[in-house]
C-alpha cells in the first residue's frame, strides 16, 4: 500500500508539472518599471509575463500578473492553475485550494484542477483525500 502511494505521489507531480509546460515566453520589462506614453498590458501579456515570472522562481511577481488576468478574465482556468500553483511555493494553501476549486466548478475532471488540489493536500498532509484527487487526475486524461 505504501508503494502505491508513492508510486501516485510521484505521478500526480510528474503530471502536475507537465501541466506548466507549453506556454513559451519572451522577455519581459522587470516588475515596477514604467515607460510613459504606453498603454496598459493586454490580460494575454499579463498572462505571458505571469509564466515567464513563474518560470524564473519568481512567484510573487508572477501572481501579481495572474491577479491582472482574472482581473479582466475572472474564467481564465490557466491563469488560475498558475496563480494556484504560486500560491502553493508562496504556502498559502487555503487561497490555492479556492483557485483549483473554482478550475473544478467549471469542469470536475479537470487534470490541472485536480493535480494542483491533490498537490496541496499533499501539502497538508492529507493523504487519502490527495489519493483520491491523483486517482482523478490520472483517469481523466
Amino acid at each position: 500500500m505504501k508503494y502505491l502511494f508513492i508510486c501516485s505521489l510521484l505521478a500526480v507531480l510528474l503530471l502536475f508539472s507537465f501541466c506548466s509546460c507549453g506556454v513559451s515566453s519572451g522577455r519581459f520589462p522587470q516588475s515596477g518599471s514604467k515607460t510613459t506614453g504606453q498603454t496598459q498590458p493586454s490580460p494575454t501579456e499579463y498572462f505571458q509575463k505571469g509564466v515567464h515570472d513563474f518560470e524564473n522562481f519568481q512567484f510573487n511577481q508572477a501572481k501579481r500578473s495572474f491577479d491582472k488576468v482574472l482581473e479582466a478574465m475572472p474564467n481564465h482556468l490557466n491563469a488560475l492553475f498558475y496563480r494556484g500553483r504560486c500560491l502553493i511555493h508562496m504556502k498559502n494553501f487555503d487561497q490555492a485550494l479556492n483557485d483549483f476549486s473554482t478550475i473544478l466548478s467549471h469542469n470536475k475532471q479537470d487534470a490541472k484542477g485536480l493535480s494542483g488540489r491533490a498537490r496541496v493536500l499533499i501539502e497538508r498532509r492529507n493523504d487519502k483525500e490527495a489519493m483520491r484527487n491523483v486517482e482523478k487526475s490520472i483517469n481523466s486524461d
